[in-house]
């Protein structure tokens, strides 16, 4: 049972190594690792500092096209099979380098259909 004020999303995995046990913290199941630590479940200010850090989304306007491509490519949402991962891959290039100095924000608006369906039209 997790200890009280433990985040509910981290997922810890526990690891076997030579000098012991150490403990690999993600910030959700398959997500990126922040922690790596010999206690089960830390109680440190750095930890939740680096559990922040790992959860905290970007700034919409920092947030551009180009990295949402590289970040959809590194997730588990990818297919396993390579041929499908090749193909996905291919188009999130292209798909990138069409709106490379666009802010992800635009596809919030109305208007970025016409512009989907205009870059789509292109292929």
């Amino acid at each position: 049972m997790r200890p009280r004020g433990f985040p509910d999303k981290v997922h810890p995995v526990r690891r076997k190594v030579k000098d012991g046990v150490r403990y690999h913290f993600y910030a959700w199941r398959g997500g990126p690792k922040f922690w790596v630590d010999t206690v089960q479940y830390p109680k440190s200010p750095e930890f939740f500092h680096a559990y922040t850090d790992a959860t905290a989304r970007p700034k919409p306007a920092d947030y551009m096209v180009p990295q949402m491509v590289d970040d959809f490519l590194s997730s588990t949402a990818m297919p396993k099979g390579q041929r499908s991962r090749a193909d996905i891959r291919k188009w999130g290039l292209r798909f990138a380098g069409h709106f490379k100095d666009a802010p992800a924000l635009i596809f919030e608006d109305k208007g970025a259909r016409g512009e989907m369906n205009s870059w789509r039209a292109l292929w």
